[in-house]
């Protein structure tokens, strides 16, 4: 009987001790559930296709960030440039489903064009916080000034890295310096803070923006007394004004190296990796992983206060080797190994 009894209690404690390991690993299950579907949702726009090295240097500095803060989040990705046509509205179309399908607690937008076309249909979700980056325009352009709820990193165009490695370059003191850039809302942005940069005792012989290729040419034909030209950003372009034929980017970058006399500059690294030989620019990867910490701080478990508006002021340096030497301008090696280091130096021709 007392043997009888010892095997029903047992089966009855195997019995309640699956029950117990059910019960813990269903509990256990819907907590992970409950976890992943109320951590909070981050939704990052980027202007430009993920390929670009201005996204690859961004989403490496995005990680750098997550890595120095790992607080768990759901993130999800979309870019403009992803799209056939992007310079239509299905591109815009497609963030929004994107914004509807997430539902973020916070969306980060990547440069002028993604606050432009998409900042803008947003900024009426007062519950919804969004963090922008590297915007050449004033916040006031997409109605964020005065918005509790947004903000971000702004970009403001220095000129003093490029007059510090001028005068190494240079045997004379002071330099005359070309401006150019395409007409569009990038190059007017830019334009309007080359205005305002300290020229220390240098001189702008002109700044002028372009709508065409045509346009291009007879500018820098037409100044061949300049010393430095600035070149604030390039695009596919008409050939010239009202024709349907388009020069790309890296055809236009050519030409430009081929043909003018003065020591071209890009102010981003497209201009270096479509052909160009030197560009100075706000660091993306720096730019990346401030942006990731602010939004890992804002939509955290301690829900910090809205911080205020920012401009990053690391450089990075980019260099085509064989232009450089084309030049017969000799950089200094602190330069070359920067550009080493950050993997933005071109060693092959071009």
């Amino acid at each position: 009987m007392y043997t009888l009894l010892a095997m029903a209690g047992g089966a009855l404690m195997f019995r309640n001790h699956r029950v117990l390991v059910s019960a813990f690993v269903l509990m256990a299950f819907l907590s992970l559930v409950f976890f992943r579907l109320h951590r909070p949702r981050i939704l990052i726009i980027q202007s430009e296709s993920f390929d670009t090295e201005r996204s690859k240097d961004f989403k490496a500095g995005w990680i750098r960030g997550a890595i120095l803060n790992p607080i768990l989040i759901n993130e999800s990705w979309f870019s403009l440039e992803s799209d056939q046509q992007p310079n239509s509205n299905l591109a815009i179309m497609g963030a929004l489903r994107a914004f509807e399908r997430e539902k973020p607690d916070l969306v980060v937008l990547v440069d002028d064009d993604a606050n432009e076309r998409v900042g803008k249909r947003l900024v009426t979700h007062e519950d919804l916080k969004i963090l922008y980056a590297g915007l050449d325009e004033s916040p006031e352009r997409y109605g964020y000034v005065g918005k509790r709820n947004i903000t971000g990193f702004g970009e403001k165009l220095r000129l003093e890295p490029f007059h510090d490695l001028l005068k190494i370059l240079a045997t004379r003191e002071s330099l005359r310096y070309g401006v150019l850039g395409l007409d569009n809302e990038r190059g007017r942005a830019r334009m309007a803070q080359i205005h305002k940069c300290d020229m220390s005792n240098n001189t702008l012989a002109f700044t002028q923006l372009v709508p065409d290729f045509k346009s291009l040419q007879t500018l820098i034909r037409s100044h061949s007394e300049i010393d430095v030209l600035l070149v604030l950003n390039l695009d596919t372009m008409p050939e010239q004004s009202g024709e349907r034929l388009m020069v790309q980017e890296r055809e236009v970058v050519l030409w430009i190296e081929n043909n003018a006399k003065a020591l071209p500059i890009g102010v981003d690294e497209r201009y270096v990796a479509n052909g160009g030989g030197l560009a100075i620019e706000l660091s993306s990867k720096e730019l990346g992983e401030l942006v990731s910490l602010r939004a890992r701080k804002w939509v955290g478990p301690k829900q910090e206060k809205m911080p205020q508006v920012e401009y990053p002021e690391e450089f990075s340096v980019s260099i085509r080797t064989s232009r450089i030497t084309a030049r017969q301008a000799m950089l200094p090696p602190i330069y070359v190994e920067a550009a080493r280091a950050a993997k933005k130096l071109y060693s092959e021709p071009n």
